[in-house]
């Protein structure tokens, strides 16, 4: 399943840093799984939670029944990165792999309570 997902998030999906001058903040990293119609994304969406990341469907109001589905918090993130490159064969972009072992790393090698929960929470279900 991760590789079937890897190929959407690669085709449609988006990983961006933005970065603030002197500044490293693990929320100025924004991921869109995908964008698309409704239907297809509620698909999407129902997958991940069922292996629990959450996922929020957004709506782009310039199009019906259109829209793309975000990760908003830091223990999804790090869980969707996880799950989409593990076992992953050297089959992905390897411009959005980077930023995600950027995030990754940047997770597992922090001490602030919340990353670790973020670490912890991926092992225990996985």
């Amino acid at each position: 399943e991760n590789h079937f997902i890897r190929g959407y998030f690669d085709g449609d999906g988006c990983i961006t840093r933005y970065t603030r001058k002197n500044k490293n903040w693990l929320s100025d990293y924004d991921i869109t799984v995908l964008t698309g119609f409704e239907h297809n994304i509620k698909k999407f969406q129902k997958y991940l939670i069922e292996i629990g990341i959450n996922a929020s469907f957004v709506v782009d109001n310039r199009q019906k029944g259109f829209g793309s589905l975000k990760l908003n918090n830091l223990s999804d993130k790090y869980c969707f990165l996880k799950f989409l490159y593990q076992d992953h064969n050297d089959l992905y972009i390897i411009r959005k792999k980077t930023i995600a072992d950027d995030f990754i790393n940047q997770i597992e090698s922090s001490n602030y309570k919340i990353h670790r929960n973020a670490v912890d929470n991926y092992i225990k279900n996985n």
